[in-house]
């Protein structure tokens, strides 16, 4: 197992990038090492079968920490983060008003008992949410986009009390079974669950098309609206994912 880290100097968040070492660097290799004996093997064959596709190695750099913009790994690399933790991070890494409200709430309470025994800052949170949208709206807080897609497809199908549902190649909608039944993103995530996927889940041609020709765009925009229709008019979709 790789010894844990020298403790580092604190991020200001002003720090400019810096590479220091290849990448990834020697720490974060022997780190990934340990990751591929521990974690689950699919995620690992995913890197690999990446590097296969890119001829190039897809080992990660390993992350140490971060503050607003700026991240540095466990081989002292700095970069600037142009992901914002896939939007998590969207006002920055360990913004203050954020630690300090983190700090306030779990100094009182750290959890309440869900939907059983609420906390008073849930309520006031799905308070704030329902007002923001632009129609009387009800809140169900979820753990990932995965549990929206979830939830957006329960409700679609207790309102139309239909099954069916329509969604495009290229779309990636989250690997959980109700989302990943018309994740277009990559067929290879769905063939070995297919058998208990929503069978009426329907994948069709995406009208969007990378292509200078724009007889050809037309062509992509018209053969998508064409399958599009051919699974409507089943009468049997009840949701559309786009």
């Amino acid at each position: 197992m790789t010894p844990p880290a020298r403790p580092a100097s604190p991020l200001t968040g002003d720090e400019l990038p810096r590479v220091r070492t290849p990448l990834p660097g020697p720490r974060a290799q022997a780190l990934v090492e340990d990751l591929a004996a521990s974690e689950c093997p699919g995620l690992t064959a995913r890197r690999q079968r990446r590097a296969e596709a890119a001829g190039a190695p897809h080992d990660p750099i390993v992350w140490q920490a971060a503050r607003g913009a700026v991240v540095r790994d466990v081989d002292g690399n700095v970069y600037l983060d142009m992901t914002a933790g896939f939007g998590a991070a969207l006002i920055g890494h360990s913004h203050p008003h954020v630690l300090q409200a983190l700090g306030t709430q779990a100094a009182s309470l750290l959890h309440a008992l869900g939907d059983v025994y609420p906390s008073a800052p849930k309520i006031a949170l799905q308070q704030r949410l329902a007002a923001l949208a632009p129609w009387p709206a009800r809140v169900i807080l979820g753990l990932s986009g995965s549990d929206a897609v979830e939830a957006a497809l329960k409700t679609a199908r207790l309102h139309t009390g239909r099954p069916g549902v329509l969604a495009f190649v290229g779309g990636y909608h989250g690997l959980s079974y109700g989302p990943l039944a018309a994740c277009g993103y990559q067929e290879a995530f769905r063939r070995p669950f297919a058998d208990q996927l929503n069978p009426p889940a329907q994948i069709v041609p995406s009208p969007r098309v990378l292509h200078p020709a724009p007889r050809a765009a037309a062509r992509c925009a018209r053969a998508s609206l064409d399958a599009v229709g051919r699974v409507l008019a089943a009468g049997r979709t009840g949701a559309v994912l786009i």
